[in-house]
């Protein structure tokens, strides 16, 4: 059940956000007045002591806690100490998104949430075709009217380069980030590994663009983002904190409605 506040957007100042990914942890602190991020941290194992130091500036009144690992016990007891409203996302919220998932209780939260802020960005006039690029790239259709319709998952630009370190003899372990010089065609072996996995996600990221329709919406977050942007021959919409734009707007529509 919706929670029912009726003054609650006048009290509202901030609004703090977490995300445990599978290798980091990423804090944000939203003005409720701005729609800004006012404050934000990423860290490797997130402890109660850094989320005291980050609340103590702006003091939120809500938080919302999103995980796609282990539920860290801790962190979300701690929440209800810091915060006067405390929530965990579920599937089972309510959500200016509908899912339309066989098994929406497999799908990653983290998932559901950058669908969701992608549509909050977009204003939904359009479908809209999410690309999250991280350790895997997800590929996700949320339609013009609000159906989050599904998706897929597909190995990141490491992942590959680890894959094809591991199964093979003699492949070296090399890696790549957006400051690496890749060449179209690899004129050694270090760099006809870096191009072919760098190649082959273009080339993936084009073939979802084009099969989600000539009008929708093209939405890229995600940390190696930057990496994939730069050799992309469109320009699409970016938003680096997608997945906290989408549980921050989750936050307000159950406190707000």
């Amino acid at each position: 059940m919706r929670r029912n506040y009726a003054n609650f957007a006048e009290i509202m100042a901030y609004y703090l956000t977490i995300d445990q990914g599978n290798t980091c942890v990423k804090v944000d602190i939203w003005d409720g007045n701005s729609d800004k991020i006012v404050a934000s941290r990423t860290f490797d194992t997130l402890q109660v002591s850094d989320l005291k130091m980050l609340c103590n500036g702006h003091k939120p009144s809500a938080s919302i806690y999103c995980t796609v690992s282990e539920r860290d016990r801790i962190i979300i007891e701690s929440l209800a100490s810091l915060t006067p409203h405390a929530v965990e996302m579920s599937v089972d919220m309510p959500m200016p998104v509908r899912i339309a998932y066989t098994t929406p209780r497999t799908l990653g939260l983290d998932r559901v949430a950058a669908a969701i802020g992608a549509y909050s960005l977009c204003k939904a006039n359009r479908d809209i075709l999410v690309i999250d690029i991280g350790t895997a790239i997800t590929y996700d259709i949320v339609s013009a009217d609000g159906i989050y319709r599904g998706g897929n998952i597909a190995p990141g630009v490491d992942m590959r380069l680890r894959a094809l370190n591991h199964f093979t003899a003699r492949l070296p372990l090399v890696t790549i980030d957006d400051t690496t010089d890749v060449p179209q065609w690899g004129t050694d072996t270090v760099s006809a590994l870096r191009a072919g996995a760098l190649e082959g996600v273009v080339g993936e990221i084009l073939h979802y663009r084009n099969n989600a329709g000539a009008g929708a919406h093209i939405v890229v977050t995600g940390g190696q983002a930057p990496l994939i942007l730069r050799h992309l021959p469109f320009q699409p919409i970016t938003h680096p904190h997608l997945v906290s734009l989408g549980l921050y707007t989750i936050l307000r529509y159950n406190f707000e409605q």
